[in-house]
């Protein structure tokens, strides 16, 4: 009988996704999900409103990158341009 080890490693778990925080420079449109009703991180401009906490918003890469330590901020989606299918 075969013995496998199973090996786990920690990885950093980020609030956002659709980028690489590496990478971060300029401007983008991004959804933002709060866990405070209304609120809105320093930074970014909204552009709509889906509810109570949740918008989407304009942002620069500063804002974006400083948004990790935001205690109010549970998830950030920046958005990406679709590829025209012919």
């Amino acid at each position: 009988m075969k013995k496998f080890t199973v090996v786990t490693e920690t990885l950093p778990i980020s609030k956002i996704t659709g980028v690489k925080t590496a990478r971060l420079s300029g401007q983008f449109a991004v959804i933002v999900k709060v866990n405070k009703p209304n609120y809105v991180p320093n930074g970014f401009v909204v552009r709509s409103t889906i509810d109570a906490t949740m918008f989407t918003a304009n942002v620069e890469a500063s804002a974006l990158a400083a948004i990790e330590e935001d205690p109010f901020v549970v998830a950030v989606s920046v958005s990406q341009r679709l590829q025209v299918v012919e």
